[in-house]
This record gives C-alpha cells, structure tokens and sequence, in this order.
C-alpha cells in the first residue's frame, strides 16, 4: 500500500468553486508565482495537487446596480481563458472528465469555467449556447439577488422558486449538457430545479443547515433530495457558512464600522456584515479581499469543515459528496489549511475520521467526475 503522501499525490482532487480569476482581474495578481498572496495560484496547485478547479466568473451586486453585468461576466471569463492560453504547458481548459482525466496524466492542471448565477443572462436564453462554446460547464441559477430564472437565499423571493423562463434556461442547459448549480438558491428554487431538470445537478458550495443554520446551506431534506437525483453536494469552508464564532465576530465588527461611519459611511443599514466590513475599505480592493484576515477574525478548522462532509455523507453516501472551498476573491486562512498547498492535510483529515482510500478519492474529485458523465449523458 502506498503512504499517505503518494496516495494523495495519485488522487484527482477537484474543487468545485473558486474565485481567484478576480484578483488577477482586480488586483492584478500573479497567479504564476508561488505564493502570491492568495490560496491559490499555478505552483501552488501543483505542490497541492489540485487537479482541477471550477473557476468562477461572478457578476456581483454593484455590477447589476450599475448595468455592467454582461460585461463583467465577459471580463472574467475572457480573462480565465486567456490564462489558461498563456499557460498552456501548465493548465488548459477542460470540458469533461476525459479532459480532466487526460490533463492529469499529461502532468497539467485543468480549468472548469463556470458562471455563478444568471445576472448576465436573465430572458437572453440565445446566450446559453454561446457560453457553451466558450467551455462553460456549470451555470448556478442565482447569486445574492433573485434574478428572473430563480430565488436567492438572500434576498426577497420573486417566484417562489423557479420562474417559468428559469425552468426554460434549465431545460436548455440539460440539452447542451451543462450543470445546474443551485448553491446561494432558495429552498423553494432547489426544490423547483430538482423537478425541472432531467440531469443530476449539484450544490457546488453549500454546507449543511442542521450544523450550522445559515440560509445559503442545505436542508437534510435538500441534501438527500438531490443525493436521490445523482447529484453530488460541495461543502464550503467559507467561514459565515460554517462557524458560528466568525459569524458572531462580523456582526460585531459591522455594528461597529457602522456606528463610526453614521449617516456618512460606505454601507445602508441591513447590508449584510461582510459587506460592511468589505465596503469600508471604500476604493481600497487590495484592503476589500483581505479584509477578513487583516480584522482578524476567528477562523474555523479543517475539522469543521470534515463534520459537513461527515453530516452529508451520512445522510446519503459518500458517492454525493465533493469540496466546493469556496476561495478565491476574499481571502480567508484556515489553520492548517491556509492555501491550496495544504490539501494534504484534508485527505489526512478525512483517512483519520475513518473514510476509506476508495471514498476519500470519491469525495476529492471522482464524484464530481462521475456527475459531469451523467449530466452529458443526458445531454441532446
């Protein structure tokens, strides 16, 4: 039997949601250099062997607000192919797990291009098969607002779910063979893309309700109900969603960058606490998506983030379970697990909770694999 160190150097190890494309966008980082600032970057990937990772173009609020959408999400995914074109003798676009596959022998790395939520696409249904042929995999139905597809778990509902032109856009992404994301939708909008899709779909970074009650994680109930369909769900160690210290913590800190700012601050009252916390920064980026760690905050351990895998395996197996860490824009430092180089601490956190060889390389990446089959099998 091989040691640990080898055994995780052989294993396909995919994260389903990153987004990191936006500070080599936003602060012009060098995500060719080692230790960059950030969790990740090229040389850290292949020190930590993440084989491939689901990169995220995210149109966010201001981008709406200002009717910039569709060119933001241009810009994002523009800039995660010309990465991959600039480095081709290190990373390449990947569209099926044969790419992935073929990648990993090759000794190269592989990008997933995904597009979280429908902010840029809304009635533009045409647009679908355009993002198609730019090697779009994954699209997740909404973001922070409720678009016209689907319900945010953020915001005030619009239709109680899945609108009827969002289960036109779902039936179209089975046809090209596109995975349906419902991580940051609604309840009542998983339920509604789970009748409406012929695919499996998955959450690619949602943790799980009943340890951690926050609106963006899953019901037990989700959870199976998207187990039952083939679907695979990622657990996030983005701090809010799974540490109620961190959660504290900022609501503290917002009451109190409130509180100086008065009627002059950067933020409305009811904006969520990070968003205060970020929007302080006003101009500042670099101060924006380092925030968290420069305030200091309490950070959660990998342990926290193994009890929600633990949670969802349980539930149903471990075949529909994957790790969705959420990294990327807004840096975040888990001890131990500070950036991507340390993932062999995840593997030997999993072997020591008691899952087998066979099931922690079905969690890393092979179920996420096994769902982009399925999802193409259905395609057409």
């Amino acid at each position: 039997m091989t040691n640990a160190a080898d055994f995780h150097d052989d294993l396909i190890i995919v994260d389903t949601h990153v987004d990191t494309i936006q500070r080599q966008v936003d602060l012009g980082q060098d995500l060719t250099a080692p230790d960059s600032g950030g969790y990740m970057d090229l040389p850290s990937m292949k020190k930590g062997n993440l084989t491939a990772t689901f990169f995220a173009a995210c149109v966010d609020y201001n981008n709406i607000k200002r009717g910039t959408a569709r060119q933001r999400q241009n810009q994002l995914l523009s800039a995660i192919i010309d990465f991959c074109d600039t480095n081709a003798d290190t990373i390449a676009v990947a569209r099926t797990s044969e790419d992935i596959r073929r990648l990993k022998a090759e000794g190269k790395l592989a990008a997933v291009i995904t597009v979280e939520g429908a902010q840029a696409i809304e009635e533009d249904l045409a647009h679908l098969e355009e993002l198609h042929r730019l090697g779009v995999v994954s699209i997740a139905l909404a973001h922070f607002t409720s678009n016209t597809w689907a319900d945010s778990s953020a915001d005030v509902a619009r239709h109680g779910g899945i609108s009827d032109l969002g289960r036109k856009a779902i039936a179209e992404m089975n046809r090209l063979g596109m995975i349906i994301d419902v991580s940051h939708a609604s309840d009542e909008a998983v339920i509604g893309a789970l009748e409406a899709s012929r695919a499996p779909i998955f959450a690619s970074h949602s943790c799980a309700r009943a340890l951690h009650d926050h609106p963006r994680n899953l019901t037990d109930d989700l959870i199976r109900a998207i187990a039952d369909k083939g679907g695979v769900v990622g657990p996030t160690i983005f701090p809010e969603y799974i540490y109620a210290p961190f959660q504290a913590a900022t609501e503290v800190l917002a009451e109190e960058i409130r509180a100086e700012a008065g009627d002059d601050g950067p933020v409305e009252k009811g904006t969520p606490a990070i968003t205060t916390i970020m929007r302080s920064f006003r101009g500042d980026m670099n101060g924006k998506y380092n925030s968290l760690v420069t305030k200091a905050l309490p950070m959660p351990g990998i342990d926290v983030f193994v009890d929600h895998i633990a949670h969802i395996a349980a539930l149903t197996s471990p075949a529909h379970v994957c790790v969705g860490t959420d990294h990327g824009a807004v840096r975040f430092d888990i001890p131990g697990w500070e950036d991507c180089t340390k993932l062999p601490a995840l593997t030997d956190a999993l072997l020591a909770r008691g899952f087998s060889r066979r099931e922690v390389a079905m969690i890393m990446g092979e179920n996420v694999l096994r769902l982009m089959d399925d999802v193409q099998a259905v395609a057409g």
